[in-house]
């Protein structure tokens, strides 16, 4: 990932790809992108990604994963995808300053 913009400031940081496990997903409260939690953003389930919309969007600009260019009516949320790898030894890739 080559940077984004953050929503607050509107000022440009580097971001770059991260693997957590699904358990740190749903126990680690303070596991946070952009001020919101990271339980709350979208995630494709056919590659595991954290996506870039949340729940706290009005809007989901992307119609597609970034990845794998799954459609957007397949994505979960970040919690319901780590409840569904529970148990495994898949990881989810995530967003990370």
């Amino acid at each position: 990932m080559q940077g984004t913009h953050t929503e607050q400031t509107g000022n440009f940081r580097k971001a770059y790809w991260s693997y957590v496990e699904p358990e740190e997903v749903l126990n680690n409260k303070r596991l946070r992108w952009c001020n919101i939690p990271l339980k709350d953003y979208h995630a494709c389930p056919k590659c595991n990604s954290q996506q870039i919309s949340h729940a706290q969007h009005l809007r989901l600009e992307r119609t597609e994963c970034w990845n794998c260019k799954a459609p957007r009516e397949q994505w979960l949320y970040l919690d319901e995808l780590a409840r569904d790898l529970l148990g495994t030894e898949e990881r989810i890739k995530r967003i990370k300053w």
